[in-house]
């Protein structure tokens, strides 16, 4: 009895170093929390998307409808997570702490699902803590344990279905399962692992798996047609359609692939260890008896015994199928372009879960095998001897990988950006950037919803990166945005990130682009980029030589655009200066007439912003002006024209261009509108 005792002792010893070791990451987490809750200011780009397609469920409006050309809202999930902060937006208001909130309780519920099935496998607390403190450890959970993402609460609620299933395979717990499956999938609709991996693990142990599949199938279709079927098609398109064009590249899988083996390879081949130590036996029984049912389909499958309470249980095989049914779900999703590394999260639960097992099963007693499906009533001697003398060695192996992953650095940065993080000086920053936004009058472009949310601005278009993608595949027509960005009809445009001198960006598509950079510029650089329209007064432009009166000299004309549409903005810029002495206070007109004559749209201002009859000799003036097309204009050639006249007579100056009459309105520029 004292041999066994004092090998668990040392054994305890060896597992009680890396918890240790990962205890201070653990208070790093914690520390992290509290400052993300605390932190006003949105972190991530998908927040303020998320959030504002929650905000508008909370205001009774549809984020699933059709984009139309002059607006583009992007529901990227499925609307429960989305419901969840509805309930709570409603009576708070537009907030980012809601979301942040549930994903931090869902990490808490993963971590204490794990630590569940490790203590049911192993009856060891010891290593159901370890397995807790390794799975708050990892930077990808300190990462998007706050984000407003439903990426956490879709990873619990799939373990805990695991665990449901794991727990008892019979009938009400596998339906509480499915129940947990479904509610994961209506969060994410990725979060397809968990039956997958069910499904498979009660294929190979004679469960119900066809009764089980077709529930989870039914809870999971239903519900999602009749929810399409009322949103007239809306949920199909944006959480099935648009995510299918976003494009998959090797490329892509291979640098998230990089970082995870960059970061994390102790715990990799801690996994790797345990995975081959414990379960490989297991594994193939589990894949020839599958191999062996895979024509069987028809028969009716035995129910698998559930587990009397208290009795030390086999080897389960699901954490491997678990395993094997998040690969190809990391392969798929990781390739998209634009992809973060948040998407790796479903990989670290079974890692986790492999190492805890082993860890647990090496702490108690020797594992009991897993039934030989030749029917042999135990494995073979030298089989026998292998497992007999190989926990002792896996456990001291495990403890040094898993010491070793802990004690290397491995900081959160190597995971987000740093300085997007919480912190006082980005919070002071953001306070200015929000004090611009809420003091610019006119429309804002915005990759930071979350400023315009809270300033109560309108929100058009909020979601850049799947704008670029859908428009480029013709499933939404993007011509009025790049309208807006070419008449420079947005008062700023904040972006994350400096594009200004990218070739290319995943997140705009070519012409929008182009026309980004060819009409604005980069006002500042800080917690994010502002731009504001550049100023045709800045930009080279024609020299008609136009005199009106003999008084007044237009020496420089500008206009923003050769084509526009319907609704359109057209801006004008004039510079002038003193000829002679004004003999009235001169009103400056601009006019926009079709090519039959008719008046489109105007200005009438003083040219230079006070009276012409207070300009000293030789002064100047410059002036831009805006003018908006009707939605009805008829498409053809337009004329801008300029001219000044006396407000008291109505009587126009007549004009010269280059010493000769040009009558009373010069046309200066020629503009293009297009029916569409």
């Amino acid at each position: 009895m004292s041999g066994g005792v004092d090998r668990r002792e040392a054994v305890a010893a060896l597992l009680g170093a890396p918890l240790l070791a990962l205890l201070p990451l653990v208070w790093q987490l914690g520390a992290h929390v509290a400052a993300v809750l605390a932190y006003p200011w949105q972190i991530d780009y998908d927040e303020g998307i998320v959030l504002r397609a929650a905000w508008m469920l909370a205001q009774g409006q549809n984020p699933y409808h059709a984009p139309r050309p002059d607006a583009f809202t992007s529901a990227t999930y499925p609307p429960l997570f989305y419901l969840l902060n509805a309930l709570w937006l409603r009576l708070a208001g537009p907030t980012l702490l809601s979301g942040r909130v549930i994903a931090l309780v869902a990490t808490l519920l993963a971590g204490g699902a794990l630590a569940w099935w490790v203590w049911y496998e192993g009856r060891s607390r010891l290593a159901a803590a370890l397995t807790a403190a390794l799975w708050l450890s990892l930077s990808p959970v300190y990462v998007w344990s706050t984000f407003f993402k439903p990426d956490l609460p879709a990873l619990a609620l799939t373990l805990i279905g695991l665990a449901l299933a794991r727990w008892r395979p019979v009938w009400p717990a596998l339906l509480g399962a499915a129940l947990a499956f479904a509610l994961a999938f209506f969060t994410k609709q990725s979060a397809l692992v968990g039956p997958l991996a069910v499904g498979l693990w009660l294929l190979t142990s004679r469960g119900p798996w066809l009764r089980f599949g077709l529930a989870t199938a039914g809870l999971i279709a239903v519900p999602f047609a009749a929810a399409n079927a009322a949103l007239s098609g809306g949920l199909w398109l944006h959480v099935v359609t648009f995510q299918q064009q976003i494009p998959w590249t090797r490329g892509q899988l291979a640098h998230n692939l990089g970082k995870l083996g960059e970061t994390y390879p102790w715990l990799l081949a801690a996994a790797g260890l345990a995975l081959a130590g414990l379960w490989g036996p297991v594994a193939w029984c589990g894949l020839a008896r599958l191999v062996r049912q895979a024509g069987a389909w028809r028969r009716a499958p035995a129910a698998a015994p559930a587990q009397a309470d208290g009795a030390r249980p086999t080897i389960s095989s699901l954490p491997i199928w678990y395993l094997l049914a998040v690969l190809p779900l990391i392969a798929l999703v990781n390739g998209r372009v634009g992809v973060n590394y948040g998407l790796l999260l479903d990989l670290f639960p079974p890692l986790c879960l492999l190492v805890g097992i082993a860890a647990g099963l090496w702490l108690g007693q020797p594992p009991q095998p897993a039934p030989d499906p030749t029917g042999d009533p135990a494995p073979p001697l030298a089989h026998r001897r292998w497992r007999a003398a190989l926990p002792p060695a896996l456990g001291a192996a495990l403890s040094g990988l898993l010491l070793t992953q802990a004690l290397l650095p491995n900081p959160p940065s190597e995971w987000y950006t740093a300085n997007r993080m919480p912190s006082r000086e980005r919070a002071n920053r953001m306070h200015s950037l929000a004090r611009l936004v809420e003091q610019t009058p006119g429309r804002i472009l915005s990759e930071d919803l979350w400023l315009l949310l809270r300033a109560g601005k309108p929100v058009e278009y909020d979601d850049t990166f799947m704008m670029a993608q859908v428009a480029q595949r013709g499933l939404w027509d993007e011509r009025r945005f790049v309208a807006d960005l070419e008449a420079q009809r947005f008062a700023l445009v904040v972006l994350e990130y400096d594009i200004t001198g990218v070739g290319r960006s995943p997140r705009w598509s070519p012409a929008a682009l182009a026309a980004l950079r060819a009409n604005y510029e980069i006002l500042y650089r800080d917690a994010v980029h502002v731009h504001r329209p550049k100023s045709l007064l800045r930009a080279p432009g024609t020299r008609p030589a136009i005199e009106y009166g003999g008084q007044v000299q237009l020496i420089e004309t500008a206009v923003s655009t050769a084509a526009t549409r319907p609704g359109g903005t057209v801006r004008v810029m004039v510079r002038w200066q003193r000829a002679s002495a004004p003999t009235a206070d001169y009103q400056l007109f601009v006019h926009l007439v079709d090519g039959a004559g008719g008046l489109r749209a105007q200005v009438d201002v003083p040219p230079g912003g006070k009276p012409t009859s207070q300009w000293a000799p030789g002064e100047r003036a410059e002036a831009e002006y805006a003018l908006t097309l009707p939605e009805d204009a008829p498409p053809g050639a337009y004329r801008v024209l300029v001219g000044l006249y006396d407000p008291a007579s109505g009587r126009r100056l007549p004009a010269t261009r280059a010493g000769q009459p040009a009558g009373d309105a010069v046309a200066i520029a020629e503009v293009r509108v297009d029916s569409d």
